[in-house]
C-alpha cells in the first residue's frame, strides 16, 4: 500500500512545535510550509531537512485582518498529499483556497484550532465559518476539551476531536523538596504579558518580608529594555533562553510560575517544572485555552484579572502554607504528565491516521 503523504500548513515555524512535527514525521512522509521569525527560536538545518521545510512569506491586507501565505497552492499541487493538517485561522485567505481545492480533489483536511473558547456569542459570520469548516474538512482537532465543548452548538461539533495542546519538556522537574524564594516568568515581553502587574505585586510583598522574593524572567521582546530600566531590584532578566536544561536549572530557584497577563502554553511549561501556575481567572481573555487545565486550589491558583491585590493574596497564601504549596506543585506536575502521555504528536498522528467522526460526537 502506498504511504499516505501529509502536508502541514503553519503560520510560523516555532521551536516549541518541533517535537510535534518530528512525531508526525514518524507516521507520514511530511512537508511543512510556514514562515520564519527569530522571535520563535532558531531552527537547525537538520530539522528543516527532516520536516521537508518549505519557507513561506505572509502578505497582509487591511492591517492584518486578512492574510495570504505565499506558495501554499503551488506546494500542494507539487506534493499532491493525501492529507493536510492546517491551522484553523479564518483570516488566511490562502487556507480557504487550499481547503476548497483539497475538497474538490478528494483530499482529507484536518483543521487544528481553539474552537470558540474566547467567544461567548458567535456572529453570523463566525457561524458561517464553522459551517464551512464542517463542510470542507474531515475533522476539526481541538486544543482542549473546553474548546470542543465550546463548539457544541455549531456545525463543526460532530466532526470535533481533541488532542490536548501541550509542550514536551526534555528536562522536567519533579516536586521540589524545599521551597525556594523565586517566582518564574517565561514568555515574550510584549504588551499583553502584563509583567508590570507581577513586578509591582512582588515589590509590595517584599516591603513586608525579610527574605525578599525574586522574579526570574526568561524572554525577550519590545518591552525588555523598558523593564530592565524600571525594575532593578528583586528581578533577574535572562533574556532569550532556548536551552531547556538551563531553563530547568533557573526554575529550581522558584516555587511558582506566574503569567500575569493573558496566558497560553506557559501554563504547561510551569507545570512541567513543578511550579504552582498562577494566572488570572477570565478564561475567555487568555491567549489560548491552556489555562483551563488549572483547577484553582487543586493544581494552581487564579486571581482577578488586572487586580494587583488579588495576585498579592494568592502569592502570600503560597508563602504562608508551604505544605499546601508543595501539594499544588505535585498536582501541577501530575497534570503535565497526564497531558503529555501520550504526546501531542502521537495524539495528532492517531487522529489523522484513523479518524472516525462517528466516535467523536
Amino acid at each position: 500500500m502506498r504511504t499516505r503523504k501529509l502536508l502541514i500548513i503553519q503560520p510560523y515555524l516555532t521551536q516549541y512545535r518541533l517535537p510535534v512535527f518530528r512525531e508526525l514525521a514518524k507516521s507520514f512522509p511530511i512537508a511543512l510550509l510556514a514562515s520564519e521569525s527569530s522571535s520563535f527560536g532558531t531552527i537547525e538545518e537538520g530539522d528543516k531537512a527532516l520536516l521537508n521545510y518549505i519557507p513561506s512569506q505572509e502578505v497582509h491586507w487591511f492591517s492584518g485582518k486578512l492574510m495570504w501565505q505565499k506558495g501554499v497552492l503551488k506546494s500542494f499541487l507539487r506534493m499532491n498529499p493525501d492529507k493536510l493538517f492546517i491551522t484553523a485561522n479564518p483570516r488566511y485567505l490562502s487556507s480557504w483556497c487550499l481547503i476548497l481545492l483539497a475538497k474538490m480533489l478528494g483530499k482529507e483536511v484536518f483543521l487544528h484550532g481553539q474552537g470558540r473558547y474566547n467567544k461567548s456569542r458567535l456572529t453570523v459570520q463566525q457561524r458561517l465559518q464553522f459551517w464551512l469548516f464542517s463542510l470542507l474538512s474531515k475533522a476539526y482537532i481541538c486544543y482542549t476539551e473546553s474548546c470542543k465543548s465550546s463548539l457544541r452548538d455549531t456545525a463543526i461539533y460532530k466532526k470535533s476531536a481533541v488532542a490536548e495542546n501541550s509542550i514536551a519538556n526534555d528536562f522536567p522537574v519533579k516536586k521540589k523538596d524545599e521551597l525556594a524564594n523565586g517566582i518564574f516568568f517565561v514568555g515574550r515581553l510584549r504588551r499583553g504579558c502584563n509583567l508590570t502587574l507581577l513586578l509591582n505585586a512582588v515589590t509590595k510583598i517584599n516591603a513586608k518580608r525579610e527574605e525578599k522574593l525574586i522574579v526570574h524572567v526568561i524572554g525577550s521582546g519590545e518591552n525588555l529594555t523598558e523593564y530592565r530600566q524600571n525594575y532593578h531590584e528583586n528581578t533577574i532578566f535572562y533574556g532569550e533562553v532556548y536551552d531547556q536544561q538551563k531553563v530547568a536549572e533557573i526554575s529550581q530557584k522558584c516555587f511558582a510560575g506566574c503569567y500575569p497577563g493573558d496566558a497560553g502554553l506557559s501554563v504547561l511549561h510551569y507545570m512541567s517544572l513543578s511550579l504552582v501556575p498562577i494566572v488570572h481567572e477570565q478564561l475567555d481573555k487568555h491567549m489560548g485555552p491552556e489555562p483551563s487545565y488549572i483547577s484553582s486550589g487543586v493544581n494552581g491558583l487564579m486571581f482577578k484579572r488586572n487586580d494587583e491585590e488579588s495576585l498579592i493574596k494568592q502569592v502570600e497564601q503560597l508563602l504562608a502554607e508551604p505544605q499546601s504549596t508543595k501539594q499544588l506543585q505535585q498536582k501541577a506536575f501530575n497534570t503535565y504528565i497526564e497531558l503529555t502521555k501520550p504526546s501531542l504528536g502521537q495524539r495528532l498522528a492517531k487522529i489523522i491516521s484513523g479518524y472516525d467522526s462517528n466516535n467523536c460526537s
